[in-house]
């Protein structure tokens, strides 16, 4: 990849990945979910690279399509899509920052969902997703953050022309 994905492209990418978590999700390895374990991985490293707007797209589209499965949408969107967007937030404060913003928004996101007795699976979950996505090599680091930089902008010379002949039309007038 030599240039970023607009985001379309960043999107669908997303997509895909939120449905071959989906097939994951049904994998337990001691009690705790895999889909939603790397769905962490996913969300984190998509957040700090693309910031909070790809965090909260990220985790907005892994948690909707992970609710398809158990049928909880507002649970797991909600508690995926903020903590996304919190830890995009955070991103500026580096990977350690990130997870720790990631961890406590789950923590609270599932206490305010009233969903006590996931609590602790839902934190372990986060705290393993969290440890992969410190451990992720430099090698998909560096492909992540090439494809959410933002790719140039090309304009259309008829198009910026058709514009600068409107407002001088107009400001003539």
């Amino acid at each position: 990849l030599s240039v970023g994905l607009d985001i379309r492209e960043n999107v669908s990418v997303l997509v895909l990945i939120s449905v071959l978590l989906l097939a994951l999700y049904r994998v337990q390895i001691a009690g705790l979910n895999l889909g939603r374990i790397l769905a962490s991985v996913f969300i984190l490293a998509i957040a700090r690279f693309g910031k909070a707007s790809y965090g909260a797209v990220a985790g907005t589209v892994i948690g909707f399509t992970l609710s398809l499965y158990d049928g909880n949408l507002y649970k797991s969107a909600g508690i995926f899509g903020f903590s996304g967007l919190i830890s995009g937030l955070f991103s500026r404060l580096g990977f350690v920052g990130m997870v720790c913003s990631y961890l406590i928004c789950t923590i609270v996101s599932v206490i305010l969902m009233g969903d006590f007795e996931n609590l602790p699976r839902m934190f372990f979950e986060g705290v393993i997703g969290s440890g992969f996505f410190l451990m992720l090599p430099g090698k998909i680091t560096k492909i992540i953050s090439i494809a959410l930089s933002p790719g140039p902008e090309i304009t259309n010379p008829d198009t910026l022309k058709g514009a600068l002949i409107m407002r001088l039309e107009f400001a003539g007038g």
